[in-house]
């Protein structure tokens, strides 16, 4: 779900508190972002849809959630079609409520031992 060594390196820079306060916002601020994707698929509009993903792309990538960062990456450069962005939107969809459910599982552990 997050990258361990980019986790190690924020953990550093921002501390144990700071950095867990940042990680348990990915799966809200995702949920935002995806729905604008959505939002854009369902207007037909591929271009806006990638714009959104890169957005997303950037932020879980900045929190070390590789996992949604390498599905927004896959919508915002590899789909060609709407409805393959839709498909890869489903799949999107279901990583994040599997990040925030990893996260809740492991909300009383330190961000090290993840």
């Amino acid at each position: 779900m997050f990258a361990a060594d980019r986790l190690d390196e924020m953990r550093a820079s921002l501390g144990e508190d700071t950095l867990r306060r940042l990680i348990d916002q990915v799966p809200g601020e995702s949920v935002k972002l995806l729905a604008n994707i959505r939002e854009a698929l369902g207007q037909d509009d591929l271009a806006k849809a990638q714009g959104a993903a890169h957005s997303l792309k950037g932020m879980a990538g900045n929190c070390a959630a590789t996992a949604i960062a390498d599905l927004a990456r896959r919508i915002e450069i590899d789909c060609v079609t709407v409805d393959e962005a839709k498909k890869r939107a489903e799949s999107l969809k279901d990583v994040i409520a599997r990040t925030e459910r990893w996260l809740e599982k492991t909300a009383r552990e330190p961000v090290a031992s993840l």
